[in-house]
């Protein structure tokens, strides 16, 4: 049977197109030290078993051939690419079980037995038929760390093993999970805890050489939380279960349909970018975190990187403004729920009584102290010798200055100032901006291109980069960086400015 057979079965068709096979192939590449740019070579491999060019005991020697690896090395990365492209398939395709046991490369020699709590949650992994990513694979490590630490009981273990993934668990069934525990608790004996310098290790007998495991830092920040409280179990959401917060999921939705084209060019699920630009509205990460796991998880640099902070700081935007909006409660009534700051006066004469001892000079002196800075005027030329009686005076708040009418010169001069004059609205200035790129590719798409180009090194563009950078730097929103600016006399952008432009580089591709 073909491959072209088998993508017939809707079954075998889904699994083909799933959005996790690059996270895979990502986690593949990293644990093996593989060039990560070849991970398509790996899927060649197993779609030649599928496509009866060649059967599975064949593919850790092309391994080796291909990227040079010990015959070992090669029998690991066979083991897990199989697990992850073939062994859920092994009913669909007939006699790919039977090639697979007749390999016999699933089952760890005696020797090459796992080092590491990383290596030990891949085994456990795939000897209990679960599939995980590179990311939840390390996140199963630091649950069996913690519970052969002591630190977790094993219903803690079981509560976290079947929490959803987007709150930090592995969203496993309760007869998986309890698989994966007996599983561990037969080989206590073979896993011994000990302490060293910087942390809790972990030395895994089974083969000659035994080596300390790294300290594993989980990959959700919920993972963290605590799964009990006083004794009782908390409420765990369902995998479907989304914020309570309709403001937060209009922002998140914004994020993500101004990430849209990027996610697509670089194959990140939109869930997955969902639930990141979620942590960073709402402030449990700060933006420099954010950047730092795109990069890192994602493998994202450059302007991608750049368009999908963009994205989220669109996102923050959104919410910050729109909750300030929908701020607005109702006037209580006089005396009605009035506080009190003990049996003898309310909150009202306790502040007459503190006002009472403030001094008028003392509040004068405080308001002068935190008056801001005077805004320094930006002059656009410098300033002249006075002219003598009888001279003709200068004119010196009036340049002449070329016009270039061109579009990509247009584009490629764009102030400001000059955007404001082309509509009272950002929103409607950045429509035109993109009528004047579709005008230049009906001509020519290189003269799109072009224009595209001279946007990106506009005035206009480079002062929102700017704004973005430091925004970044500082861990603080665009709308605080702006304030900073204007308060200096700065040229600043205002926030409905920076959502257009935000929205347009993320529309704009050649």
């Amino acid at each position: 049977m073909a491959l072209v057979d088998l993508m017939k079965y809707e079954m075998f068709a889904k699994f083909r197109g799933r959005e996790e096979t690059f996270d895979f192939m990502d986690g593949l590449t990293s644990r093996h030290d593989i060039p990560s740019e070849r991970w398509k070579e790996l899927l060649d491999l197993t779609d030649a078993v599928y496509d009866g060019v060649i059967e599975v005991k064949e593919i850790p020697e092309l391994l080796a051939q291909a990227f040079g690896l010990d015959e070992a090395k090669a029998a690991k990365l066979a083991r897990d690419l199989v697990a992850v492209q073939l062994l859920p398939m092994k009913d669909v395709m007939p006699g790919l079980a039977e090639q697979i046991a007749t390999w016999g490369g699933m089952t760890p020699p005696a020797n090459d037995a796992p080092q590491t709590f990383d290596e030990y949650a891949d085994s456990l992994a795939q000897r209990t038929n679960v599939t995980l990513t590179f990311q939840h694979a390390k996140r199963l490590a630091t649950l069996v760390k913690s519970y052969l630490d002591g630190k977790k009981t094993r219903d803690d273990v079981m509560l976290l093993l079947q929490r959803p993934i987007v709150v930090g668990g592995l969203g496993l069934t309760q007869e998986q999970a309890a698989a994966m525990l007996q599983t561990v608790d037969e080989e206590k004996t073979k896993i011994k805890v000990d302490n060293y310098v910087g942390g809790s290790g972990a030395h895994i007998s089974g083969g000659d050489v035994v080596a300390s495991a790294i300290e594993i830092v989980p990959s959700h920040e919920v993972a963290k939380e605590t799964p009990v409280a006083a004794g009782k179990k908390l409420k765990v959401e369902s995998p479907d279960a989304t914020s309570n917060d309709p403001v937060l999921e209009v922002a998140v939705a914004v994020a993500v349909n101004a990430a849209a084209a990027t996610l697509a060019e670089k194959r990140i699920a939109k869930k997955a970018f969902g639930d990141l630009a979620r942590m960073a509205i709402r402030g449990v990460r700060d933006p420099y975190q954010t950047r730092s796991i795109i990069e890192r998880d994602y493998k994202v640099d450059g302007e991608p990187l750049l368009l999908l902070i963009e994205a989220i700081m669109a996102g923050m935007e959104t919410y910050h403004g729109k909750e300030r909006g929908s701020a607005n409660p109702p006037p209580l009534e006089a005396g009605a729920g009035e506080p009190r700051v003990s049996a003898a006066r309310t909150l009202e004469e306790e502040r007459a009584e503190q006002a009472a001892k403030v001094t008028p000079e003392q509040l004068a002196a405080v308001a002068e102290a935190s008056k801001p800075e005077k805004a320094h005027a930006m002059l656009t030329v410098g300033s002249v010798v006075p002219q003598a009686a009888g001279e003709v005076p200068i004119v010196t708040d009036i340049q002449a200055t070329r016009r270039l009418v061109g579009p990509v010169e247009e584009l490629g001069t764009m102030t400001p100032v000059e955007f404001r004059r082309l509509s009272s609205s950002a929103d409607e200035a950045a429509r035109k901006i993109e009528d004047l790129l579709h005008a230049l590719e009906a001509t020519s798409y290189d003269d799109r291109i072009r224009g595209i180009q001279a946007w990106r090194k506009s005035p206009m563009c480079v002062l929102y980069a700017q704004m973005a950078n430091e925004a970044l730097n500082n861990g603080i929103a665009m709308s605080e960086v702006a304030a900073r600016r204007r308060n200096k006399g700065d040229e600043s952008l205002s926030p409905a400015e920076l959502v257009a432009v935000a929205t347009l580089n993320a529309k704009i591709r050649f």
